[in-house]
């Protein structure tokens, strides 16, 4: 199975291998760079003239435009996914500008295999949050957290990002923004520009004042809107689409989530 998204610049697929099937591919290159986190059995490439093994959820990093191949031996001994990432270089180095106190240059990344990390579990969150939804909040912030994860802890010579104080007077004029527009879509660039900050300072700061992220945070007030209009009687349909979820699924996960009822039990 072969799922693919894309949100903004950035292109996620997912592979899902029964046991037993390998798929041959010859070297080849990317523009972008290529972020693989795997589950199941593991796997092999061959890369920069050798061959390298690494165990199951081990996150894999190519840079922009070197040649690679999957150098499987024998058969997988269980249900393996692949779980990448394709991202433009140039869109890491803007977020190094904005984040770094000094340049950093490509190649980016030293190493292929990375094991484990922050930034493993955070494009695993990532394709989690695409199952629900194709672009949203959620994996606008968990996309952008990963990348800034990368430059922290992977890149070559990497050093650590400017601090950033949390009282930012923007702060609660973003929340303001929150609690009136809830019941629309509303995107991590917006949010970005109604605290006039760059979209991973703004997800930092907010996160340490709040106590959640942004799309956490906007969760919590659907789902307190939505309690009164479940007890008034609407169909639990129409509430979904009131307080903005586009279909009875997505509502549904987050209020059992935060409630700990689904909908309909709250409403009896």
């Amino acid at each position: 199975m072969i799922e693919a998204w894309s949100v903004g610049p950035l292109v996620l697929e997912r592979y899902e291998f029964e046991p037993g099937q390998i798929v041959p591919l010859p070297p080849h290159a990317h523009e972008a760079i290529q972020v693989c986190l795997n589950s199941g059995s593991g796997g092999q490439y061959r890369y920069r003239g050798g061959t390298h093994s690494f165990a199951p959820e081990s996150l894999t990093i190519i840079n922009s435009g070197e040649a690679h191949a999957p150098g499987y031996k024998g058969e997988f001994a269980q249900p393996t996914s692949f779980r990448m990432l394709y991202l433009p270089p140039t869109q890491l180095q803007t977020l190094a500008h904005d984040l770094m106190p000094q340049p950093v240059q490509e190649p980016f990344f030293v190493e292929l295999i990375q094991g484990l990390s922050p930034a493993a579990r955070l494009l695993r969150l990532a394709h989690d949050s695409l199952q629900f939804a194709p672009s949203n909040l959620s994996t606008e912030t968990y996309l952008l957290l990963f990348q800034a994860a990368l430059l922290y802890y992977h890149v070559g010579d990497r050093v650590r990002p400017r601090r950033w104080t949390d009282d930012h007077p923007a702060l609660r004029q973003v929340r303001d923004f929150i609690h009136d527009q809830y019941h629309v879509p509303i995107t991590l660039a917006e949010l970005a520009d109604v605290a006039c900050l760059s979209p991973y300072h703004f997800v930092r700061l907010f996160t340490r004042r709040y106590g959640v992220a942004p799309h956490q945070y906007l969760n919590q007030v659907r789902i307190d809107r939505a309690k009164p209009l479940l007890l008034a009687g609407h169909r639990v349909g129409d509430v979904a689409k009131q307080v903005g979820y586009f279909d009875n699924s997505h509502f549904t996960r987050h209020f059992h989530r935060i409630v700990g009822l689904s909908p309909g039990q709250y409403r009896r």
